[in-house]
């Protein structure tokens, strides 16, 4: 029974093929880790992450995803313009004081797979971080 506490819980996820005619014409999500189009959706209680494969889906699912997908749905929101300038940048701060959070758990997870020697798993941590990067510096 302790052993069963101290496990963290999982985030279920679903991976389902992606209904195409349910996006806007020319507005097809794109694969979280190749850029491709995406052909399959990873439903969590927090997001929904789209992929070019199944396989790409539960690569990054066991790589990263299962770790910061209840993080990334705040992250991804549509941020609201209300409140003060001094709200706004309140706002922003704390936006990349937490990407800043994620790039070292998903370099520390891509780090963790690597010396393990799966480096398959090593990779979507690898991009995620990178992402997180991008949005911080451009």
């Amino acid at each position: 029974a302790d052993r069963a506490m101290a496990q963290q819980p999982q985030t279920q996820y679903e991976i389902r093929n992606l209904n195409s005619l349910a996006f806007p014409k020319g507005r097809q999500p794109r694969c979280e880790l190749t850029g491709l189009p995406a052909t399959v959706e990873c439903d969590t209680p927090h997001i929904t992450l789209y992929y070019a494969t199944r396989e790409h889906a539960e690569q990054a699912w066991h790589g990263i995803m299962n770790k910061i997908a209840p993080l990334l749905g705040p992250l991804r929101a549509s941020a609201v313009v209300v409140g003060s300038e001094e709200d706004r940048a309140k706002r922003d701060y704390t936006l990349n004081m937490s990407k800043r959070a994620l790039i070292d758990l998903c370099q520390q997870e891509a780090s963790k797979f690597l010396v393990a020697g799966r480096y398959e798993l090593a990779i979507p941590g690898a991009i995620q971080a990178i992402s997180f990067l991008k949005d911080i510096h451009g």
